[in-house]
Formats: C-alpha cells, structure tokens, sequence
C-alpha cells in the first residue's frame, strides 16, 4: 500500500505573493486556497475542508458583495487523465470517461495550466511489464486568471516519500 503525502499550503509556499485564505488538508483530503488581489478588501463568511466563501468591498456600494469566483484557478490530485498520451503501462482508459471528463472542465471554463517537469506525476512503484505511469496531478485555471498570471508555470517536482512523481 502507498502512502500520499499531502503538503500544507503554506508549507509549498504558494501563497507568499498573495494574500489569501487556506485550508490545509487533512487525511487525504486535498487543500484549498483563494488567492486574492491585494487591493481588495476581503472578509472570511466561513470555510471547511469543502469549500471557501467571502465577501469583498469593492467599494462601489455601501456593502460589501459576496464572491463567487469567475477568475479562478484550482488544481491537485485530479486522478484523471485528459488524454490517452497521459498514461504509459496497464490497460487503456474508457475514452467515454476521458471524453466526460474534458467536457466537465470545459464547461466550466477551466483550460490545463502549462507545467514543466516530467510528464508524468504517478507511478505504481512497480518495474517493467507492470510499470504504469499516468499524468494525474494537474492545474487548470480559467481564461481571466490566466490572462491576469500569464506568466504562471506549474512545476512537477520529484518526491521521495510520494506515490506521485
């Protein structure tokens, strides 16, 4: 049986240009972030391992507005491939499942953010005939925030006490 390790937001440092709200993971749950605009003025509602949700004073209005994130980006251990390029080694997957999948993520507007690295992020730990490799961690973001961080690279780092790559 492998073991996952699940790093705290904070412990990646992904949020030190920003200001933000997280919620690390706990078990093998994923974490959660919103990363946010400086200049804004943002108050925590409530939060959970599920979900984040805020008010922003734009200062337009006499109130602040609750958010509902349109430039978004969210990523992790997605465990799906997008394409059959993304797996080397075992059966081949259900195209009807790739294909469901791709159409989740496009209508909500989301595209895979670039990476560099090796292509693929999770290994059985098994060698030869047995060997599967398959591209599941990954960050996908929405053309707005994409446009706003052009310049965002998603990096596949190694790690040793981690059954993804």
């Amino acid at each position: 049986m492998s073991s996952e390790t699940n790093r705290s937001i904070c412990e990646m440092g992904l949020i030190k240009q920003f200001d933000g709200i997280c919620v690390d993971s706990c078990g093998r749950a994923g974490s959660l972030a919103l990363l946010e605009n400086r200049s804004l003025a943002v108050s925590r509602l409530s939060f959970s391992l599920n979900h984040i949700d805020v008010c922003i004073d734009v200062g337009l209005s006499s109130s602040p507005c609750r958010y509902t994130p349109i430039s978004v980006a969210l990523g992790g251990d997605i465990n799906k491939v997008f394409y059959h390029c993304e797996k080397i080694g075992g059966p081949p997957k259900i195209q009807f499942i790739i294909d469901s999948f791709q159409e989740a993520f496009t209508n909500c507007g989301l595209y895979d953010l670039r990476y560099s690295g090796y292509d693929f992020t999770w290994w059985n730990g098994r060698e030869g005939a047995e060997s599967i490799e398959e591209c599941l961690d990954r960050f996908m973001a929405s053309l707005d925030w994409s446009t706003s961080f052009p310049y965002a690279v998603v990096f596949h780092i190694d790690d040793d006490f981690s059954d993804h790559i």
